[in-house]
């Protein structure tokens, strides 16, 4: 779906960034993202994924109109023009989980640090509290601790995740 230019400026989707940038100042304050990790919203009713920045941009200063702008077949359709950072170099897992399960509505590439070791160690993350409970089904493992560039190692990330809500990233995140 290509969209017009002035449909993806930074006043687009005001209300979509806004709690993107909320969400990756949470993120960006427990150490969760940094130069790499990302988090991404898909706009409700529409191709439209909202990513936030890659490395040059605080985490936890984040704001909305900071957050590019992609179509869920990893077309970029927006640059903030006045950000100095780098495009979300991960941004295939975004538009990839986006399109094939468009009921998740938001997608977390995260470095926690105990889930990162775990993934190192090649030790399954297990649900042992109770605010972990929808982790009950289990986490899938994706044995491949490479960045996700293409969209080939998104789609096997995707199908790894299959219906799960979580998925670890072998020495990744």
């Amino acid at each position: 779906m290509a969209a017009e230019p002035d449909r993806l400026g930074p006043d687009a989707y005001w209300e979509e960034r806004r709690k993107l940038a909320i969400l990756g100042r949470i993120a960006g304050s427990l150490g969760y993202i940094g130069a790499f990790g990302h988090i991404s919203v898909r706009v409700p009713d529409t191709d439209i994924v909202l990513i936030t920045p890659g490395a040059g941009v605080e985490k936890s200063t984040l704001r909305a109109e900071q957050m590019y702008v992609y179509d869920i077949n990893g077309t970029k359709l927006y640059h903030p023009p006045d950000l100095k950072a780098f495009e979300p170099l991960e941004y295939p897992i975004h538009t990839r989980i986006h399109r094939d399960k468009p009921e998740m509505l938001c997608v977390a590439h995260l470095h926690a640090r105990n889930s990162t070791l775990l993934g190192i160690a090649n030790k399954p993350i297990v649900p042992v509290i109770n605010q972990a409970f929808y982790l009950h089904e289990g986490v899938p493992t994706w044995d491949n601790p490479s960045l996700v560039v293409k969209d080939e190692q998104a789609a096997e990330l995707s199908a790894v995740l299959g219906d799960k809500v979580a998925c670890q990233m072998r020495g990744h995140g």
